[in-house]
């Protein structure tokens, strides 16, 4: 009977640790939720302001990680402080700029930029990975858009992350990571 209580209560710990949920980052890496943007500028020194008629932003043109070049945007509200951090890999990146300058070809519009197709599935790899060991299991997965994308979501009491993967083969491709602030749900 002892020993059986024992192993009860070794399982029952054992359980509880492996459902122990991961903490809620409360924003991306130094930048919190509800800072101002001269608090973001202080903290990345390098983001420069982006013209914008409705809200602030703040871009940090080169961000490394996992080896890999990501385009980091700070969002703020009416009030300037942070809600979203958008990060897009250097192959959307460079293919939106493209876009926009209207600098694309027919063939350039539907097909990825040389090299860059297996390049975005690796971002997508590596970060899903990072996102799995830091947060745990995903929350959601979904594939939109007549599966030429896919999200995964992590949700948190003031976070939501969301990757998503779009592959479906034209220029803006690309793996985006957005980290947003929730609402209070008493703000619901």
């Amino acid at each position: 009977m002892r020993t059986t209580l024992i192993w009860l209560l070794a399982i029952v710990a054992v359980a509880g640790r492996a459902q122990t949920p991961a903490d809620d980052p409360g924003g991306w890496t130094k930048a919190k939720w509800g800072m101002t943007v001269d608090q973001i500028k202080a903290a990345y020194p390098d983001a420069a302001q982006v013209p914008s008629l409705a809200v602030t932003r703040l871009r940090l043109p080169a961000y490394k990680i996992n080896s890999y070049r990501f385009e980091v945007v700070f969002w703020f509200d009416a009030s300037d402080t942070l809600q979203e951090v958008a990060l897009s890999d250097e192959f959307s990146v460079e293919g939106m700029k493209r876009l926009q300058d209207n600098q694309l070809t027919a063939a350039q519009r539907t097909y990825p930029i040389s090299g860059a197709a297996r390049g975005i599935e690796n971002i997508k790899d590596d970060l899903l990975s990072s996102l799995t060991a830091k947060y745990g299991k995903f929350s959601d997965h979904a594939v939109t858009e007549k599966g030429t994308q896919d999200e995964w979501l992590w949700l948190f009491p003031t976070t939501t992350v969301k990757l998503t993967w779009r592959h479906a083969g034209d220029s803006i491709d690309g793996t985006h990571l957005l980290y947003s602030a929730r609402k209070k749900s008493a703000d619901l």
